[in-house]
């Protein structure tokens, strides 16, 4: 893993400003892992590189945030990124077999592993994206290859396979523990790993941004001269001018 310079960090922050959320985890992932073909990656292996760059660039643990739905209370809760990637099962992309299937039957139908490329056609984000997205990785019994088709599953081959997809990538989806200190109610909220990224990378890109505003007011530098500064060198200056 390369991990993005604070310059690169704008780069990235300005290029995925108008980006959907899975064209920003391509983004941040493909600046990370420049030789990995990531639009392929299943996306518990592009959430566990996204956590992985988290750690990198921002630490070990990860201050997470959720309205309690009982009280409508802010509740928090501290994460360890290190954790999280041990305690699931390690997926090699290059390893994964291309087709699963739940049961021995040749009527049933076989399914691959979603990948991050689609997303790009159905984001998960209500029931019939969801569905387009369970659509686009079933294929009919007698298809070999990643040829479209039509799967018109039963609700509980459509339950199997879905159980079946958890348990074979289970950082595809993530849910965090939260506990009220308000109320006392706990539940457990789904994780969106890139949304609460790039919310990191945006307070940091605004941060930058600022601190170049400020040097470039006073000394007549340059962005790029200024990003070129190591953090604690352009601390100092930061601090020399708010002295002043």
């Amino acid at each position: 893993m390369h991990a993005p310079t604070q310059a690169q960090l704008l780069d990235l922050w300005d290029a995925g400003s108008r980006a959907t959320p899975s064209g920003r985890a391509a983004l941040l992932l493909q600046s990370a892992w420049a030789d990995a073909t990531v639009a392929q990656w299943p996306l518990g292996v592009a959430n566990a590189r996204l956590l992985e760059l988290r750690a990198a660039l921002f630490g070990p643990t990860w201050d997470c945030v959720a309205d309690c739905p009982a009280c409508a209370q802010v509740a928090e809760v501290r994460l360890d990124v290190a954790a999280m990637l041990t305690a699931a099962p390690g997926t090699d992309p290059a390893q994964t077999p291309a087709w699963h299937t739940i049961d021995e039957s040749p009527a049933t139908p076989r399914f691959r592993l979603p990948v991050l490329a689609d997303l790009t056609s159905a984001a998960p984000a209500d029931a019939s994206s969801a569905a387009r997205l369970l659509q686009a990785i079933v294929t009919a019994p007698a298809l070999q290859s990643n040829d479209a088709a039509l799967v018109d599953l039963p609700p509980h081959t459509r339950t199997a396979i879905e159980q079946e997809l958890l348990r074979l990538d289970p950082l595809a989806a993530i849910d965090i523990v939260m506990d009220c200190p308000a109320c006392g109610h706990r539940w457990r909220a789904a994780a969106d790993i890139i949304g609460m990224l790039w919310a990191d990378l945006s307070t940091l890109a605004q941060r930058l941004l600022g601190d170049v505003a400020r040097l470039a007011s006073v000394f007549g530098w340059s962005e790029q001269q200024i990003l070129a500064l190591s953090p604690v060198r352009r601390q100092h200056y930061l601090d020399m001018v708010r002295e002043w």
